[in-house]
């Protein structure tokens, strides 16, 4: 520091500008004692209009670190403010600039109800300087702290120097009020500024960059369009030129990604329109992409955001739009197909978050197969993927004998001939003691499947049966049966000719003997969810019965009128499940009992 006494003192401009950047670091280790005593007068002499730009621009720098300390100790207007203020309004544009964009650092550190009365009249001065930058800064600077200042201070003052700033047209593409313009929109949608007298300008501005014919330009205006979607639909419901001309971006590979992005935004705004029959022809366009990796993308984002996507435009967000219902889920099973090694991985995780949204008697039965055998022929990893997302099939699953068949082969590959088959049940077993309570793992023989492999020739088969096991005695051990059958085989196990099995046969159990019992309260929240899983199965029933009691009356009475009725078809489309969207409880009469 006393190199910067001396620099400050003596006017060496050359060792202020290089030793600023130490003072800036080291000032908030001060007391603000030490700071107001030593280097407050002589930072007031740098900022002063003797020194030269280079010292002045350090103090600005200098000064917004002592104004963060200030601030704190509820001294900045006292002792800081006005000598700060200064170099914001020095004739110098740089140091102009460096003071500015100094005030990021400032305002979040001053009390939320003294930020317009010490910042806003300065701050919309700036909005009329002859350097666009400047007005840039200061525009950012509004909209970043747009909630510490009154609407009616912003909507006097700043919305229409914007509105001026909007019909200057800009068209350099790296020029702040282009690259942002969506920004700035949204924060004037937020607090509801937008008038007859600024939307003219925003309209005519966006639009010279979203109808140009300069790439750079356009993928500018795709990046900044869905707050102008909002804009636009909010000011006119029937005016949907904005969303029309996406679609053409979206169809075309160009500005594919730039779309994907933004979709999430894009959809929010639709929805909130209920304008969501606009957003289907984009999102079936990025549907066309051919690479697997933005495949994936998509539908990792579309996963997250599936019921606005499916929703009609209605009320009702429940009421899904059918044809693009099955359009997405054909898009989902094709992009299944087509995974390769490296983004199954993803896939396996998204495809149970996706389940609720589609029908049943396809989404399920389908991905529950694939499943199957991704366990018989997947990699390790695989493997553990998709056993965790089976048993999350399974507890959205409400036809017992697809759940239950699908199910049994998972178990009976326990005694298959291939011993890739038999470590893939261990896998399922591992995943099944996170998901079921110990009721379901005992009543669906699954630890009874993990118990007879305890003893396979295959000594890999027996070290994945001890690492589960050292899982799965916090779950069991609350069963003396079963703690005492796992017991004995882990005691067998620990004479084993292979060295890995009894170091692990060991580990388990001592586990078991100090293992934590699951929870109480965690059991019952696992046994509250098949519970459930039952109610739905035992509605989706009745409705099945009553549909076709309802078609065999139908029929009786076409009999005794000499009319010949078919009573075949699909019971469930005549009672539906009032908790489940339309189609979903589709399928034939064997699938539905």
């Amino acid at each position: 520091m006393g190199v910067i006494y001396s620099a400050i003192d003596n006017g060496s401009e050359e060792t202020v500008n290089l030793w600023h950047p130490v003072f800036c670091a080291g000032i908030a280790s001060m007391t603000w004692k030490y700071f107001e005593e030593k280097f407050l007068p002589r930072l007031k002499k740098m900022a002063g209009l003797g020194s030269t730009h280079v010292t002045r621009n350090a103090a600005a720098n200098m000064l917004a670190a002592a104004a963060v300390l200030a601030a704190e100790k509820k001294e900045l207007e006292r002792t800081l403010l006005h000598s700060f203020m200064q170099l914001c309004q020095d004739s110098n544009v740089i140091i102009r600039k460096t003071a500015l964009n100094n005030l990021r650092r400032i305002i979040p550190k001053v009390e939320p109800s003294e930020v317009e009365r010490l910042f806003f009249a300065e701050l919309v001065e700036h909005l009329k300087d002859p350097n666009p930058w400047i007005r840039f800064i200061v525009i950012e600077l509004l909209i970043k702290f747009h909630a510490l200042f009154s609407t009616d201070s912003l909507n006097k003052e700043f919305l229409p120097l914007v509105s001026k700033e909007f019909a200057r047209g800009w068209k350099d593409p790296d020029n702040w009020l282009l690259l942002n313009c969506g920004s700035v929109v949204n924060v004037l949608l937020c607090r509801g500024f937008f008038t007859e007298d600024c939307l003219p300008d925003i309209s005519k501005f966006y639009e010279s960059i979203l109808f140009s014919k300069d790439p750079k330009l356009n993928a500018i205006a795709v990046r900044n369009i869905a707050p102008m979607i909002d804009m636009q639909l909010s000011c006119s419901p029937s005016n949907v030129k904005y969303s029309t001309m996406l679609h053409e971006f979206a169809v075309g590979p160009l500005y594919q990604e730039q779309v994907l992005k933004i979709l999430p935004e894009l959809i929010r705004v639709h929805f909130k329109h209920k304008k969501m029959s606009l957003m289907r022809p984009i999102i079936a366009a990025l549907m066309q992409n051919e690479s697997q990796i933005f495949a994936v993308e998509l539908f990792s984002c579309l996963s997250k955001q599936m019921p606005k996507v499916l929703a009609k435009d209605k009320e009702d967000k429940v009421s899904y739009d059918e044809k693009f219902q099955k359009q997405v889920l054909n898009w989902i099973k094709q992009l299944w197909k087509a995974g390769c090694k490296r983004h199954l991985r993803p896939l396996i995780e998204i495809v149970p978050r996706c389940q609720e949204f589609f029908p049943l008697a396809d989404y399920n039965h389908y991905f529950m197969e694939e499943l199957v055998g991704m366990l018989r022929t997947g990699n390790k990893a695989e493997k553990k993927l998709g056993a965790s997302s089976f048993c999350l099939l399974y507890l959205k699953n409400y036809m017992p004998e697809v759940r239950n068949d699908a199910l049994n082969r998972v178990l009976a590959m326990a005694q298959s001939k291939s011993c890739f088959e038999r470590q893939a049940v261990l896998s399922f077993v591992e995943a099944a003691i996170d998901h079921f309570s110990l009721k379901f793992l005992i009543d669906k023989k699954i630890i009874d499947t993990h118990m007879s492999l305890a003893e396979d020739k295959v000594s890999n088969v027996r070290i994945q049966f001890s690492r589960v096991a050292k899982k799965i005695v916090t779950v069991i051990a609350r069963n003396a049966k079963v703690k005492s059958n796992l017991s004995n085989l882990l005691n067998l196990l620990q004479n084993d000719m292979d060295k890995d099995v009894r170091k692990l046969a060991v580990e388990a159990s001592q586990k078991l003997k100090a293992a934590r019992i699951r929870s109480e309260a965690e059991e019952k929240a696992k046994e509250k969810q098949e519970e459930d899983l039952e109610k739905r199965e035992k509605q989706v029933t009745a409705a099945a019965t009553v549909g076709r009691g309802s078609k065999e009356k139908e029929r009786r009475r076409g009999e005794e009128a000499g009319v010949s009725v078919h009573v075949g078809g699909r019971a469930a489309e005549e009672v539906q499940d009032p908790h489940l969207p339309q189609e979903q409880l589709k399928g034939s009469d064997e699938e539905l009992c």
